[in-house]
């Protein structure tokens, strides 16, 4: 996981590890992140306890300092495991399509992936929107369980 110290720095490390490369699923798709998501990402909130709307705005202020890592308007979690993303992309157990009704990603693909060792399972799920054969990332999470609706009919493998 990723060790958190500034905003500053966590958002570095997303356009450098994330923005700044292009990743390839197992059927081909290029997948990539945008900067501007990455307050959806880690689920920031303001002192309000909503997502801010203007998402360029708030990059911006993160790169200024004006935003400063505060462990209660964001998701600790979410921040820390995007690491993972990587290899859910280029190493999922399961691609479907997204089952979310609401959203940006519709058409969109749900990569599934268990970090965890059986009986105890610990799902990621990445939601990408489509656009021809790319697929850019909007929204990963934790999930403990799927229904059938969910996991049918599966994209890959």
């Amino acid at each position: 996981m990723l060790a958190l110290t500034t905003l500053l720095d966590l958002f570095t490390w997303y356009t450098q590890n994330l923005c700044d490369r292009s990743f390839v699923d197992p059927r081909g798709c290029r997948v990539s992140f945008a900067d501007t998501d990455f307050v959806h990402l880690i689920k920031l909130k303001d002192k309000y306890g909503k997502e801010p709307r203007n998402a360029r705005m708030t990059i911006e202020q993160i790169q200024s300092e004006r935003i400063v890592l505060h462990p209660g308007r964001l998701d600790i979690r979410r921040a820390q495991e995007l690491t993972w993303a990587q290899s859910i992309i280029e190493r999922p157990d399961k691609i479907v399509p997204n089952w979310q009704v609401m959203g940006r990603a519709n058409p969109g693909d749900a990569y599934i992936k268990n970090f965890g060792i059986a009986p105890h399972a610990h799902h990621r799920v990445l939601i990408c929107g489509h656009a021809g054969l790319k697929r850019r990332v909007v929204t990963i999470f934790a999930r403990d369980r799927f229904t059938e609706r969910e996991l049918t009919p599966v994209l890959w493998p």
